[in-house]
């Protein structure tokens, strides 16, 4: 009995040797690259995984780690079940459990090794749309129109962008871009404001009233309608047609990202998808205004001067709807007749190619 187990153990070690030994197969190697996806609300993260699945962001072998802050879990729940509904798609939660205050933002902190451990092993971060920041870490006072309602997630991300790519706050502090000047980042709406407030910049707390000096939302519908950056008309109508999101044009600078980096016609003035109150006012450090709304007072886009690859848009062109011709008509006035898909009408303002050319353009960072 004894000499039968000595056996049946060495021949067990010997096909585990075996084993782990034999040729790996292809899907068993871990993705070639990571991009990390910064606290995306459960509707924003699907969304974007739309375009991956569709391939409109198409980039080869990735893993798509998903980085949350536990304090504003109540918008992700969601996330767990992804990828068993992406089982084409290598994805990865993870959850951060640091209480970071307000005055710890700018500065090492208990967050600083993990900042820098998901920077090392990744090649790009993307952050998404949201809520206000709190002003307090701009320097500012609350106004009433404000609403911070996940100042945690703020608090992290800006501490993050901090870490990446430096700012006036602490200019000792060496962003961690300055090692791999290629890195991407990419924001869209709150991630851009949030990429300005973390180098430094400040914002304009409310369009309507700061900008234009209206505090009412019929006075607001009266103005051009490219000066609009969200759809007032459902805060008057219970039309749940009614789009709350805005098609507004933008205009392209001379000599800036748009022209120079993808050859857009300089006088293309594309039409973007936008729902925001709040605006870049002073600019944060390292950063050059690349668009602006067709009156000038809104920036639209913003590009870092030093680090190539970090791009910042005031629009959403991450949300899937404008590229998906099927997709349900909505109204974006109470009067419309007609009702039309959003890629319809990016199709027929010759802007299509537009939102297409810009995930090109992030698409090749990573060939």
């Amino acid at each position: 009995m004894y000499k039968k187990l000595t056996v049946l153990l060495v021949l067990t070690m010997i096909f585990s040797f075996l084993w782990h030994c034999r040729p790996v197969e292809k899907e068993e190697f871990l993705p070639a690259r990571t991009i990390v996806l910064v606290n995306p609300s459960n509707w924003s993260l699907n969304s974007f995984l739309y375009l991956v699945e569709n391939g409109i962001v198409d980039v080869e072998d990735v893993l798509w780690r998903v980085i949350y802050d536990s304090k504003s879990v109540d918008r992700y729940r969601g996330g767990q079940a992804l990828p068993e509904k992406y089982p084409s798609l290598k994805i990865q939660l993870d959850m951060f459990n640091e209480d970071l205050k307000g005055d710890l933002i700018f500065q090492e902190n208990s967050l600083t090794g993990n900042f820098r451990k998901i920077f090392d092993e990744s090649e790009g971060m993307l952050f998404f749309g949201g809520g206000d920041i709190p002003p307090a870490s701009y320097g500012e006072k609350t106004n009433l129109l404000s609403g911070i309602d996940t100042p945690h997630r703020h608090y992290f991300e800006l501490s993050l962008l901090f870490h990446l790519l430096g700012g006036y706050q602490n200019e000792k502090m060496v962003p961690f871009l300055q090692d791999r000047t290629d890195y991407v980042v990419f924001g869209f709406c709150l991630g851009m404001q949030t990429m300005n407030a973390a180098t430094g910049g400040t914002l304009i707390q409310d369009i309507p009233s700061e900008v234009y000096g209206l505090n009412y939302i019929e006075d607001i519908l009266l103005l051009e309608p490219d000066q609009l950056h969200q759809n007032y008309w459902n805060k008057l109508y219970a039309d749940d047609e009614l789009s709350g999101n805005q098609f507004h044009k933008i205009r392209l600078l001379p000599d800036q990202f748009w022209i120079r980096e993808l050859n857009n016609d300089p006088a293309l003035q594309p039409l973007v998808y936008s729902y925001h109150h709040q605006a870049l006012e002073k600019i944060g450090k390292g950063f050059v205004v690349g668009a602006t709304s067709l009156d000038g007072k809104i920036v639209e886009s913003i590009h870092h001067n030093t680090f190539r690859n970090v791009l910042g848009v005031q629009f959403h062109p991450e949300n899937y709807l404008l590229y998906q011709a099927e997709e349900k008509n909505y109204k974006f006035m109470p009067t419309d007749s007609v009702y039309q898909s959003h890629y319809e009408i990016l199709d027929n303002s010759n802007s299509l190619d537009f939102h297409f050319g810009y995930w090109d353009y992030f698409n090749s960072l990573f060939d």
